[in-house]
């Protein structure tokens, strides 16, 4: 069946507890199956048919093949569209021919994809009813010229009907429309065997005489000889007439055209199919051939040939283009020129065309670029441009002298820059030289220290040129000013930022290697709280709610070492920091504690912020708080990200501290758990395969949260909680297990860990109402066997010991001889379907032996079907546990069912059989 081009698939039926079919597990698939659904044999062998492809419940294909399985009919779909957008191997569309009969309690099933044959069938049916009701009159002859098929519109032209005119010689009837020398090249043409394409009159049934376009196409048989004759004939005489009437109109518009003043050409797509004589003598052009060589985009400056290409293309494909614009265009010898071009749609007898009015504009072009020149120069310029007259009066003042003052042009206009911006900060001689040079009628050049209207000061660097007429007259100044702030800023900043780069280097290459988190921020404080100005740095870390703890902190002798260290403006802290670093001016506040006092007693001006993000989690942050005046303005007026803190604070903390608020926030959550006793035990049989009877329960823990318990038990080890968690859901389950029929032991599961404190242990497990059988788990690595034994002896009691998951991928006999237990539980995956597996078997069967060796009896956990339980009870396997028996319920589920197990009456039957 592998090599098989159809698919087929062996099913067998999925009964409920009613007998009735819910759906169909896949036995086998062949690979011609996985190419037509999409699913490889492998990812469909042991699933159900529903699960893989849900669109069998809607379409009516599941219900079939249950009535083949119920009824033992075969079922045929014929040509059955399958659409199926929740198919496993991705949304599926076909066309499909399903066959199914009964085998067993189950169907085997024949596929075969027919999507292409029956899309082939659909197009010739849609090509059979285009040439029947074609416009065209259509005939099909074979070699000999007789004809073989007419369309309706074929007879309907010659009067007669289809019957009439199968059988008869197609130059006979076509003797009947057209004239003799068509008839001779038609005979002609049937004799070469070539196609032909041509017109004559022809006159039809109604007795009138048209233009017919006749085309002979000839269909040749495998050896080349000619097999048969299509035959298409069209009635053309509208299109002729209509033709000649839009050749006549276009020859009245050609000469319109060839003696216009203007330039005008035609263009289809990107072709020139007509240029007048005043657009190539405005290209250099003594010809269209010679235009037409060139290519109309070559016309047109390189820079401007895309935009033209996308206009041209948007107009072809119907889409909105420009029908008027400028653009720079090239003559023949190289030469630019500016144009306006208007472009309109026209229809020519040929077809549709573009035609473009072209107008020179260089005259035009040239008189605006002058008188625009320099008033452009000067309006967009960077630098402020002012004129006085040759006192220094304002005259004018460009746009960039409001952007960097601040102040409008109108106040400056009528009085002397000096009087708007000249600052206090700069000693008045500084200013001497200036005042002078005006007074001279001399340049200077040189940094001064203006003020915005602002109060802020910037760098201004002042060209101030005389304007003197042609005899020598002074008329004025003009004065042209660069604000240099930002370089002379830059300069600071880069100090400032190579100081701290430097501070943190030192500071971290003296660190040892594996600093715990406090020692390495403290390192970080202390590298930062060298430079000047940085009068106190702390590194913070978030903790639950609006909490923060101060890590370590660096600040000037003296300054209070509060006990528990404490952070200030919490709760700013917490809701500013998603934002990003930010500075603020130094404003005392009562929140501020202690340490907020001390440092107003410094005298601290402001303070800057950088978030420590791990993810997009900020878990803490880093504070500089600065007394000096200089570096308060760099954050306060640049803010804090001239320095970057946070980058390298993020790098060395970030991934530690957001472990440690991460493990803080599990290790709350779990205390409270632990508090409120939000968990509860559940138990599970475990009974005797040879009579069905519970010999005894394994308790088991549910979390009110509904989190794995594997994982919440992991957790609580992990963040030191372990112990607590684990003996409060063993007081719980040893309590709940009171309900249960008393003389059936209690199996508890135990960490080795918990071992280590045998004392606390004991307490909770001499309140037992029973024999308790400690199940120790293999996942976790016992480094020490001999330390296990002593600490289960010195619980005391007559404890019994199991261990599970043997056979699992990670157990080992070692593990079991070490700790010598009393029960070994077989794991799930050798007991699944353990029934129809061989090697499985095998492996029971070794465990068997080697139990017996070590002394110890094997429960088989995990058992669902009868069959496994049978098959577990003829290799001798003892106990059993699994939903056969019963799912994990409340004590009180179990309270009344006694020494029987739980089970259904299949669990019952194995036990019996």
């Amino acid at each position: 069946m592998d090599t098989m081009l159809d698919g087929v698939a062996g099913q067998s039926a999925v009964r409920d507890a009613r007998g009735r079919i819910v759906d169909f597990r896949i036995d086998y698939a062949n690979p011609a199956i996985g190419r037509i659904s999409g699913v490889p044999p492998g990812g469909q062998t042991g699933h159900t048919l529903l699960e893989l492809f849900p669109a069998h419940r809607a379409n009516g294909l599941f219900d079939a093949f249950v009535n083949v399985v119920e009824t033992g009919v075969p079922f045929d779909s014929g040509a059955f569209r399958y659409v199926d957008p929740a198919a496993a191997g991705g949304p599926l569309d076909q066309v499909l021919d399903l066959r199914a009969a009964r085998l067993g309690d189950g169907f085997v099933l024949s596929v075969r994809d027919v999507t292409e044959v029956e899309r082939v069938r659909r197009e010739r049916e849609r090509l059979a009813v285009i040439i029947e009701e074609s416009p065209d009159g259509i005939l099909v002859a074979d070699g000999q010229l007789r004809i073989a098929y007419t369309n309706a519109t074929f007879a309907a032209n010659l009067g007669l009907a289809h019957a009439e005119l199968v059988g008869q010689g197609v130059l006979e009837v076509a003797a009947t429309v057209l004239d003799a020398p068509t008839i001779a090249t038609l005979a002609e043409v049937a004799g070469t065997g070539r196609p032909w394409l041509g017109e004559a009159d022809g006159r039809l049934a109604d007795g009138t005489v048209g233009r017919l376009q006749v085309r002979v196409t000839p269909r040749l048989a495998a050896d080349g000889s000619v097999e048969s004759y299509v035959v298409v004939a069209r009635d053309v005489t509208a299109l002729r007439s209509a033709e000649q009437a839009v050749r006549e109109s276009e020859n009245r518009y050609r000469l319109l055209f060839e003696s216009a003043p203007v330039a005008i050409n035609i263009t289809r797509g990107a072709d020139i199919t007509y240029a007048n004589p005043t657009y190539l003598d405005m290209f250099g052009f003594a010809s269209l051939e010679a235009l037409r060589r060139v290519g109309p985009l070559e016309l047109f400056a390189p820079e401007w040939r895309a935009a033209i290409a996308a206009n041209i293309r948007r107009r072809a494909e119907g889409l909105a283009a420009p029908s008027a614009y400028e653009a720079e265009c090239l003559r023949r010898d190289g030469t630019r020129f500016p144009i306006l071009m208007y472009l309109t749609r026209a229809a020519f007898a040929d077809g549709p065309a573009t035609v473009a009015f072209v107008i020179d504009i260089t005259a035009r072009k040239r008189a605006e670029l002058e008188r625009a020149r320099l008033a452009t120069a000067v309006e967009n310029a960077t630098d402020l441009v002012i004129l006085t007259d040759p006192g220094g009066v304002v005259e004018y003042a460009n746009p960039a002298f409001e952007r960097l003052t601040g102040y409008p042009v109108a106040e400056l206009l009528g009085r002397t820059v000096a009087s708007v911006l000249r600052s206090d900060d700069l000693p008045h001689e500084a200013y001497v030289a200036v005042d002078d040079a005006i007074r001279r009628g001399e340049p200077w050049s040189g940094m001064l220290s203006d003020r915005r209207r602002d109060g802020s000061l910037f760098e201004d660097e002042i060209s101030l040129s005389p304007i003197r007429d042609a005899g020598g007259a002074l008329l004025g100044f003009v004065e042209i000013g660069r604000d240099r702030t930002h370089e002379r800023e830059m300069e600071v900043d880069l100090g400032l930022a190579a100081n701290v780069r430097s501070a943190l280097d030192a500071a971290l290459h003296a660190m040892p290697s594996g600093m715990p988190l406090e020692g390495t921020a403290q390192a970080m404080c202390d590298g930062l709280g060298a430079l000047p100005g940085f009068d106190f740095v702390t590194v913070f870390a978030f903790g639950q709610g609006d909490s923060i703890d101060a890590l370590a902190f660096h600040a000037p002798p003296g300054f209070p070492d509060v006990q528990g260290r404490p952070a200030l403006r919490a709760r700013q802290v917490h809701e500013r920091a998603p934002g990003g670093p930010w500075a603020e001016a130094w404003i005392p506040g009562e929140e501020d504690g202690t340490w907020g006092r001390a440092l107003t007693r410094l005298g601290a001006r402001a303070a800057a912020v950088w978030p420590i993000t791990y993810g997009d989690q900020v878990d803490g942050v880093v504070s500089v708080v600065t007394a000096d005046a200089r570096l308060a303005h760099v954050l306060l007026d640049r803010g804090p990200i001239a320095l970057d803190l946070g980058t390298t604070a993020s790098a060395l903390l970030a991934e530690r501290l957001h472990a440690r608020r991460k493990a803080d926030e599990v290790r709350t959550a779990l205390a409270n758990l632990i508090a409120t006793h939000a968990f509860r035990p559940v138990f599970q049989p475990i009974v005797d395969l040879a009579t069905g009877e519970a010999m005894g329960y394994e308790a088991l823990t549910r979390f009110d949260s509904g989190q794995r318990p594997d994982l919440c038990f992991a957790e609580a080890w992990t963040v030191g909680l372990g112990p607590e968690l684990e003996l409060a859901t063993l007081a719980a389950a040893i309590e709940a297990a009171r309900q249960l029929a008393p003389g059936l032991w209690l199996d508890l599961n135990v960490s080795p860990r918990l071992l280590a404190d045998p004392e606390r242990l004991r307490r909770i497990l001499w309140a037992a109402d029973r024999p308790i059988v400690l199940e120790i788990t293999e996942h976790e690595v016992i480094e020490d066997y001999e330390a296990v034994r002593r600490a289960i002896r010195l619980l005391g009691r007559d404890l019994r010991l199991a261990v599970d998951d043997a056979g699992a991928g990670v157990a080992n006999f070692g593990h079991i001889i070490d700790l010598r237990p009393d029960f070994v539980k077989l794991d799930i995956s050798l007991v699944r379907r353990v029934n129809a597996n061989l090697g499985r078997q095998a492996m029971v069967v070794g465990m068997r032996h080697f139990s017996r060796t070590a002394g110890c009896r094997l429960i088989a956990e995990g058992v669902e079907t009868a069959d496994e339980a049978r098959t577990l009870r003829a290799l001798s396997v003892e106990f059993g546990q699994g939903y056969l028996f019963g799912h994990p319920q409340a004590a009180e589920v179990w309270a009344g069912a006694g020494a029987r197990a739980p089970g259904n009456a299949s669990a019952r039957d194995a036990a019996v059989d």
